[in-house]
């Protein structure tokens, strides 16, 4: 199998350590062999900041996130992936707008909204999902297919490891999203939702099915995400990425 996409780290995975010398784990991270990052909050830099070391590091940014909660909250987004240079801005919910299949309508067209309105701005809106839109349903469906298809212009960024986790087969899955799947979000562990997680390629995942069902014309990364682990989470997040591009199933700087 071709290793077709490249690899980014999504920086929640070392975020406690970034606290303390954020540059300097942008550093260690490109050193590692990551081409891009997703970043989970700037660490009291501005975004031209930020930009300038990723720059001199060779890091892309796929995406940069926020909840749109407003239309000042919403430009802030646009223009902080702009400075960026993301091609998409990532969400997500909370187990409790879901709650019922009402709100999961109103957060639809709330995630609908806010996607054309990135549409225009030359961005797309993707959708970061846990466990429990596919463990909840109503009427028949998932919380996570009432949200796509009541929102046509959503994309997703489909978190791999909590779809399992959630009951679903994530090829399955990306299967039947692969024209919207740009970004997919690798993470490894037991399966199960309360034990910590471990590197990629440590744990239950089978990755070359997964990666596999996507469509590689709309693909662009696999983006690691480790939100726990029990151990060393820069050496976890290190193994992953050698992991992927050992096995052929992605790009690092070094392969």
């Amino acid at each position: 199998m071709a290793a077709r996409y490249p690899i980014a780290l999504q920086l929640y995975s070392v975020r406690e350590q970034a606290k303390d010398d954020f540059v300097g784990v942008l550093k260690q991270v490109a050193g590692m062999g990551y081409l891009g990052v997703e970043p989970a909050g700037l660490f009291g830099m501005t975004p031209q900041e930020v930009k300038k070391v990723l720059d001199d590091l060779g890091l892309a940014v796929p995406s940069s996130g926020g909840k749109f909660v407003d239309e000042d909250d919403t430009k802030r987004i646009i223009e902080t992936a702009k400075v960026l240079g993301a091609e998409h801005c990532t969400t997500g919910l909370s187990r409790k707008q879901a709650a019922t299949e009402e709100q999961v309508i109103e957060e639809a067209d709330r995630l609908q909204k806010a996607a054309v309105r990135l549409k225009a701005e030359g961005l797309t809106l993707t959708l970061h999902n846990h466990e429990f839109e596919f463990d909840t349903a109503f009427n028949g469906k998932t919380v996570h297919e009432i949200l796509m298809g009541r929102a046509p212009d959503l994309n997703s960024e489909l978190d791999t490891y909590w779809t399992r986790v959630g009951g679903k087969n994530p090829a399955e899955v990306i299967k039947g999203l692969a024209p919207r799947i740009p970004l997919l979000h690798i993470k490894d562990g037991p399966c199960e939702r309360e034990p910590a997680q471990t590197a990629v390629g440590a744990g239950k995942m089978d990755w070359p099915p997964i990666i596999e069902a996507a469509d590689p014309n709309t693909l662009k990364w696999l983006v690691v995400e480790l939100d726990r682990c029990d151990t060393d989470m820069m050496e976890a997040v290190e193994q992953s990425v050698k992991f992927l591009a050992e096995q052929g199933l992605g790009r690092a700087r070094s392969s």
